[in-house]
């Protein structure tokens, strides 16, 4: 199983480590990713020429961060709730 954590500060700064040093559960809650997110958007849709490269990168940043605290939650409930007994090879 991959874990892996992210090396920028967005989710880092709220993170506590796991069992694994390489896996973080986070303790922010998904509303305040999510507004975050669409925060981010509006910031695309609204930017300039020369403010959008910029925005675009901040949105797919939080993306990344998203897409990597969900990855590494499924991985851990998955390791802690399924019996090792039960796992295939």
């Amino acid at each position: 199983m991959l874990l892996r954590s992210s090396s920028s500060s967005g989710y880092r700064e709220h993170c506590t480590a796991s069992d694994w040093d390489a896996l973080y559960i986070c303790s922010v809650p998904y509303h305040r990713v999510e507004d975050r997110i669409r925060q981010l958007c509006a910031k695309v849709l609204a930017a300039s020429e020369s403010e959008l490269h910029p925005a675009i990168a901040d949105l797919q940043q939080a993306l990344r961060e998203h897409a990597l605290y969900l990855e590494n939650t499924i991985n851990y409930v998955l390791v802690n709730t399924i019996k090792p007994e039960q796992r295939k090879p």
